[in-house]
């Protein structure tokens, strides 16, 4: 069993790197649109930096699961190098606040080129850091312990942590940026926020279980030569991580309107601090939800809860089209409650379907006899990152075609005045277009997820059986037997 402290570090060091990620997904859209760069332009720059992101995912995955660092005898080296999966986490640590801090200086004086070659090099770094954060975060569930019940309770609560973590990103960071500190200083205070969180797990986990994810040293020789062969027997012994891996490609892709809360809340609600309260009521439902998923997910299959909270925000992402531009600031209570429906259903998703990781790991191992935990975790990490790519772009060109303008603001409240004297306006028709994307388009992809889950069939049963049969406890014919 994991000590309580390490426990407690893996929870609190699982809001570092998602911290970077959730300020650049949250606030980057927006920001691009606010130092005077053609969403066109942006969007074509974005896709070309996201599209190599998501590639770049599956090799880092083989490269994890294949590669060891070594510290040699410097005692900083040796403490930096420490354990399978820790040693990237630490590296990580130190170049994510780097990156969020050059993306987000941009000087608007400067010329154009200037400003896209400045965020294309900070978000270069903030790609290679986070992937080199949370992949191998992820896998080292396997390495911390095997027991299938503690791994879900840590990822539920790790999941609390995350979310915890990023409250102040949500709420004071969008009344920050909504005011006079803007996307600059908003940046540095999280940037060093992120440090912060990172250095528990940095010192505390111990990586206890590596021995049951190395291969013996003739396998490894094997490895070595046909490595990338036994990747794709893996992948085509578990289709369950295909129709997954589909699943959050398609979620992502859809999820145009993510970015664009500020935005809603200024021009449709005539007040961008709205945000923060649009997605702090989401996830207040979330925190007392997920201290409850651990005995839930020992009575119903993950992917049962996924499918029943996929139908209720569908439900709630057609209510919410229904209302119009016109209608939602009629009717601010339903819009919000709808909004807490849809957001919560949509984190319940996103936490289940980390959480059936380790079990698609468990699954590929049992069948293959050999581990590619970081590759299934790396495959997850290509398609949120592949769908978040395409979606940015997709969704600044979709603003584009119906009219909306970029325009060149350091803060909302800059806008604001702006807005006052007759400038920074948008047309009709662009309104629309940011309730389309913010509305529609999300709601159309995650009924489709919802289909592919349907074919992901994972029982909860059959994981503990064959996670008996990975770590020796019975034997793989015992466990065959057991699965009938």
């Amino acid at each position: 069993m994991v000590p309580m402290g390490e426990r407690l570090a893996y929870i609190i060091g699982s809001g570092s790197h998602f911290t970077a990620h959730f300020f650049i997904s949250a606030f980057l859209a927006t920001y691009l649109l606010m130092i005077g760069i053609p969403p066109a332009i942006s969007a074509a720059v974005v896709l070309v930096l996201r599209v190599w992101d998501a590639a770049n995912d599956l090799l880092f995955g083989y490269l994890v699961d294949r590669v060891r660092l070594n510290g040699g005898k410097n005692p900083v080296l040796r403490w930096l190098f420490r354990g399978r999966y820790l040693p990237w986490y630490r590296i990580a640590a130190f170049i994510l606040p780097i990156a969020m801090i050059t993306t987000f200086t941009v000087n608007t004086d400067a010329p154009i080129w200037l400003r896209i070659v400045q965020y294309a090099i900070g978000y270069m770094l903030y790609d290679f850091a986070y992937t080199l954060s949370s992949t191998p975060y992820g896998a080292m569930l396997n390495t911390l312990t095997s027991d299938n019940n503690e791994r879900t309770t840590l990822q539920s609560y790790s999941a609390l942590g995350q979310i915890v973590s990023n409250l102040p990103v949500l709420i004071l960071g969008t009344l920050l940026i909504a005011g006079s500190w803007g996307y600059a200083g908003s940046a540095i205070l999280f940037a060093f926020w992120g440090v912060l969180l990172a250095i528990p797990a940095m010192f505390a986990l111990k990586e206890r279980n590596i021995a049951i994810t190395e291969p013996e040293p003739d396998e490894a020789e094997a490895e070595a030569e046909h490595g990338f062969r036994q990747m794709l027997r893996f992948l085509r012994s578990t289709p369950e991580l295909l129709f997954l891996v589909l699943a959050i490609l398609v979620l992502g892709l859809t999820a145009t309107g993510g970015a664009y809360s500020l935005f809603i809340g200024f021009y449709i609600f005539d007040n961008a601090a709205l945000a923060s309260l649009i997605g702090l009521i989401a996830i207040v439902p979330t925190l007392l939800l997920i201290p409850l998923l651990p005995p839930l997910f020992k009575r119903v299959d993950k992917v049962v809860a996924i499918r029943v909270a996929g139908i209720v925000g569908v439900a709630a992402g057609i209510g919410l089209y229904s209302m119009g531009v016109e209608g939602a600031p009629a009717n601010l209570g339903l819009f919000i409650a709808l909004e807490a429906v849809k957001g919560t259903c949509l984190i319940l998703i996103l936490l289940a379907t980390q959480m059936l990781l380790p079990d698609i790991a468990e699954t590929g191992r049992f069948r293959t006899g050999t581990d590619h935990t970081a590759m299934v975790w790396a495959s997850y990490g290509f398609a949120n990152k592949f769908g978040t790519s395409v979606v940015s772009s997709l969704s600044l060109l979709i603003l584009a075609a119906y009219g909306f303008v970029s325009v060149e603001a350091g803060s909302f409240e800059e806008l604001a005045e702006m807005k006052a004297d007759g400038v920074a306006l948008q047309t009709d028709a662009a309104i629309q277009g940011l309730w389309d994307v913010s509305h529609l388009y999300p709601t159309i992809g995650l009924a489709i997820t919802c289909i592919f889950f349907f074919f992901v069939k994972i029982r909860r049963r059959d994981i503990a059986t064959m996670a008996a049969a990975n770590s020796g406890e019975i034997t793989i014919e015992d466990a065959q037997a057991r699965l009938g």
